[in-house]
Parts: C-alpha cells; sequence; structure tokens
C-alpha cells in the first residue's frame, strides 16, 4: 500500500504544479473578485502542496509553500487562509528544530483563531502546543495547556471536542510516563 502511495506522489505534484501555475498567472494577470479567487486557489494548491511534501519529508519544500501561502493570506486579507496556513508552519518549523521560528507562528494562528471564534482549529493549536511542551520534556505546563484546551471545548465547543480532547490528553500522559494524570 505504501508503495501505492508514493507511486501517485509525482502525479500529485504534478496536478498541483498545474493548477498553482494557472492561478499565479490569473492572480496576477486578473482584477478584483477574479484576482481574489485565484489568490485563494493558489494558496490553497500551496497548502495542498506543502502537505505532499510533508508526507514525503521534505521539510524545507514543505516550508517554501507555506510561506507562500502565507503571503497571500496576508495580502489578500484571508485569515481563514493564514490560521491553518500558520499552523502548519509552525510544525515544519518544529519538524526543523526551528524552536523560536515554529512558536511564533504557532501563536499567530492561534491569536487568528481566536479572532476568528473558530473554536476547532484553535483547539488544534493548543494541542500542538501541549505535544511541544511535552516533547520539551515540560509535564506540567503541558497538562496546563491540556486543561486549558478542554475548558475551552467545554464553554465554547462540542461535547465530540470535549471527549477527543480527555482522550488525547490522557494519551500523551500515558505516552510520557504520567499514568496518574491519564
Amino acid at each position: 500500500h505504501g508503495e501505492e502511495m508514493s507511486g501517485n506522489l509525482p502525479e500529485a505534484h504534478r496536478l498541483l504544479d498545474e493548477a498553482a501555475s494557472f492561478m499565479r498567472v490569473v492572480y496576477l494577470e486578473a482584477e478584483g473578485k477574479t484576482q481574489k479567487r485565484a489568490g485563494i486557489n493558489l494558496a490553497g494548491s500551496l497548502a495542498m502542496k506543502a502537505h505532499v511534501y510533508e508526507h514525503q519529508g521534505k521539510v524545507d519544500e514543505m516550508l517554501a509553500c507555506l510561506t507562500e501561502a502565507e503571503s497571500l493570506g496576508r495580502s489578500l486579507g484571508r485569515p481563514d487562509i493564514l490560521g491553518p496556513t500558520l499552523m502548519s508552519k509552525s510544525m515544519a518549523h518544529f519538524a526543523k528544530s526551528q524552536w523560536s521560528d515554529g512558536t511564533k507562528a504557532l501563536d499567530e494562528a492561534t491569536e487568528t483563531f481566536k479572532r476568528l471564534g473558530d473554536i476547532h482549529w484553535l483547539l488544534e493549536c493548543y494541542e500542538i502546543r501541549a505535544r511541544l511542551a511535552f516533547q520539551m520534556n515540560r509535564p506540567k505546563a503541558a497538562l496546563l495547556v491540556c486543561m486549558e484546551a478542554i475548558a475551552l471545548a467545554e464553554k465554547h465547543g462540542r461535547v465530540e471536542d470535549q471527549c477527543r480532547l480527555i482522550v488525547r490528553t490522557a494519551l500523551l500522559c500515558r505516552r510520557n510516563d504520567m499514568e496518574e494524570a491519564a
């Protein structure tokens, strides 16, 4: 099955490159709503291409795509594009041990989702922050982040969000030898 997935990656790159090239031309040559739609679609193509690179372990290429998508999100005034892009960018920076850049991107993503009132993505940011704290051997900080996320889900989210966060917190605790907290 892995070979089948790998066999599709060149085709995925080709299709995404074609889409991005087309959208880039339209974005640069069009005006008004057409330009804005092309920019939104270009950012989407770049984000998808970044995920293909992530699957391949090509973090530098992933960051290049996300940086261009971030720039588009900013220039188009689209926080709905900017937030997820920054969240993905933070994970790419963390994968490269670029802690300061990753934290900066995650902080901005978190603030973007707070402004948007997007609880789903905001909770994802909390989860990344908790995993990072565990990786940095800061289990108490990680648990505090988890508890904040659970409280946020209880106040603004759905029951499904609460359950998911409780289960993920328990799993994080077990993986980090904190059985009593789980």
